[in-house]
C-alpha cells in the first residue's frame, strides 16, 4: 500500500493573490476580509500573507509622509484614536508608530492630563457648570465629571449643595416675586441668569401656589377680528390642511389661526385635520381600483395614516 503523498500547491489561488496585493496596498486583514467578504478568520488573511508573501510582513505599510505627520500630532498631545482618524488608519498602526518614534508620548499625554484637571478644577471652583468647562477645555461634559470624580469629589458634592439648597434669600424672594406677575421660568431665567430648572425648584419648594400660574392672558390681537383673514384661515382649513400649513398660507402664526378657529369654527380647531366629502370619494374609488394605501395618499395629497383612518371607517370592506 502507498503512503498518502502531501498534496501541496503549486501557488497561492487567486482569492489569495488578491489578499496579497490588498495588504501590500496598506489595507488591514479585517478590511481585507469586509471587503472580499470573506468567510475566514484575521489569523488565516495573517496566514495567508505569510505563507506566499513573507517579505510584506513586517515591513511598514504606513508612508513616510503619514508616519512624521503621526509623530508630530503625538509629540503635540494629540490621542491616538484622533491621530487614527485623522491620517485614515486603524489605532494599532498609529500606537505602534507612536511607539518607535515618540517614546516620550506617555509623560506627554500625562502632562496635558494634568494641565486639563487642573484647569477643570479652577473653573468648577469658579462656579462653572460642566458643560461650561468642556466647552473652554474642547472635552466632553462627561470627561469633565470623571476629571472631577477623580481629582476633586468634593467640588462636586459642593456645586450641588450650592445649585440645589444654599440659594441666596435675595434671588429667592425676587424669583416669588416675576413669578406672581405672571413671567414665565424662561423669563426669569434671562432676567436672573438662573438656570430655569432653580427657578422651578424654587417656586415648587417656597412658592407652590405659583407653581401652577399662567401667564396673565394677553390683549386680543387686532387681526382676529379681520373678517377676510377669517375667511382665508376658515376656507384654507376645510381643505384638510393642518394648522401650521394654513398658518403659512395666510401668512400668520399657528396661535392665531388656532385662536381664530376657537372663536368662529370650533369645529375646524381639533388637531386632526378635516378632509372634504371630494377626498373622500377620490380615496374611496382609488381603493376599489386597488391602489395602494401610499399612492393613495400621493394622489390625494394626505398621509398614509389619513388614507387608512379614512377606509376604516367610511368605507368598512
Amino acid at each position: 500500500m502507498k503512503p498518502p503523498t502531501s498534496r501541496r500547491r503549486s501557488g497561492p489561488t487567486d482569492q489569495q493573490r488578491e489578499i496579497i496585493r490588498l495588504y501590500a496596498d496598506g489595507m488591514s486583514y479585517k478590511d481585507i476580509i469586509k471587503r472580499l467578504k470573506l468567510g475566514v478568520t484575521v489569523s488565516r488573511a495573517a496566514y495567508i500573507v505569510k505563507q506566499y508573501a513573507p517579505e510584506l510582513v513586517g515591513r511598514s505599510r504606513v508612508s513616510e509622509h503619514d508616519a512624521d505627520r503621526i509623530a508630530a500630532m503625538a509629540r503635540a498631545g494629540t490621542g491616538a484614536t484622533h491621530i487614527a482618524r485623522t491620517v485614515g488608519r486603524s489605532e494599532g498602526v498609529v500606537t505602534s508608530i507612536i511607539r518607535n518614534r515618540v517614546p516620550e508620548y506617555g509623560s506627554i499625554r500625562e502632562q496635558i492630563r494634568s494641565e486639563r484637571a487642573r484647569r477643570a478644577i479652577v473653573l468648577r471652583e469658579s462656579g462653572q457648570s460642566s458643560a461650561q468647562i468642556a466647552r473652554a477645555l474642547g472635552c466632553a461634559p462627561t470627561t469633565v465629571n470623571k476629571i472631577i470624580a477623580a481629582h476633586a469629589l468634593h467640588l462636586r458634592r459642593m456645586l450641588r449643595a450650592r445649585k440645589w439648597r444654599v440659594i441666596p434669600v435675595e434671588v429667592t424672594e425676587q424669583i416669588g416675586v416675576m413669578r406672581t406677575k405672571g413671567l414665565t421660568y424662561p423669563e426669569i431665567e434671562e432676567t436672573l441668569g438662573i438656570a430655569r430648572g432653580t427657578v422651578g425648584l424654587v417656586v415648587r419648594r417656597d412658592y407652590p401656589h405659583l407653581a401652577g400660574v399662567r401667564r396673565p392672558p394677553r390683549r386680543n390681537s387686532p387681526r382676529l377680528g379681520d373678517v377676510a383673514l377669517i375667511a382665508q384661515v376658515v376656507a384654507a382649513r376645510e381643505t384638510g390642511i393642518t394648522l401650521a400649513a394654513v398658518a403659512t398660507e395666510v401668512g400668520c402664526s399657528s396661535s392665531t389661526v388656532y385662536r381664530i378657529l376657537t372663536a368662529h369654527a370650533s369645529h375646524l380647531r381639533s388637531r386632526r385635520p378635516t378632509v372634504s366629502h371630494e377626498v373622500i370619494k377620490q380615496i374611496g374609488e382609488l381603493h376599489g381600483q386597488g391602489h395602494s394605501y401610499r399612492d393613495i395618499a400621493e394622489i390625494s395629497q394626505v398621509n398614509v395614516g389619513t388614507v387608512a383612518s379614512i377606509i376604516r371607517r367610511h368605507l368598512p370592506s
